[in-house]
C-alpha cells in the first residue's frame, strides 16, 4: 500500500507539472504577442515622429513665404503711395497749364479786341 500511496502522489505531481508547463507556454505566447505589439508601436510612434518634423517644416516653410509676402506687399504699398503722388502732381501741372495756356489765350482776345 506505501508503494501505491507513493505511485500516486507521483503521478499527481507529474499532472501538476504538465499543468505548469501548459500555463508557462500559454505565457510564453502571450508575452510574444505583446513584444509584437510593442513594436509596432514603436513603428506607429516613429512614423508620427516623421510626420510631426515634416509637417514642421511645412510650418516654417509657410511662416518664411507670409514674411516674404509681407515684407512684398509693404514694398508695393510704398510704391503705390509714390505713383500716387507722381500722378497728382502730373495732375496739377496739366491743370496749371492748361489754366495758363487759358489765361495766354484770354490775354490775346483782349489784346485783339482792343486793338481791333
Amino acid at each position: 500500500r506505501g508503494g501505491g500511496a507513493q505511485q500516486q502522489q507521483q503521478q499527481q505531481q507529474l499532472v501538476e507539472i504538465e499543468n505548469v508547463e501548459i500555463h508557462l507556454e500559454e505565457r510564453s505566447r502571450e508575452i510574444d504577442r505583446i513584444a509584437a505589439s510593442v513594436n509596432d508601436m514603436a513603428v506607429v510612434m516613429k512614423d508620427i515622429a516623421a510626420l510631426v518634423v515634416d509637417q514642421g517644416t511645412m510650418l516654417d516653410r509657410i511662416d518664411y513665404n507670409l514674411a516674404e509676402a509681407s515684407k512684398h506687399t509693404e514694398g508695393a504699398v510704398v510704391q503705390l503711395k509714390q505713383s500716387d503722388t507722381r500722378s497728382r502732381n502730373r495732375t496739377s501741372f496739366y491743370c496749371i497749364l492748361l489754366l495758363s495756356i487759358g489765361c495766354a489765350l484770354m490775354f490775346l482776345v483782349l489784346l485783339v479786341k482792343l486793338l481791333f
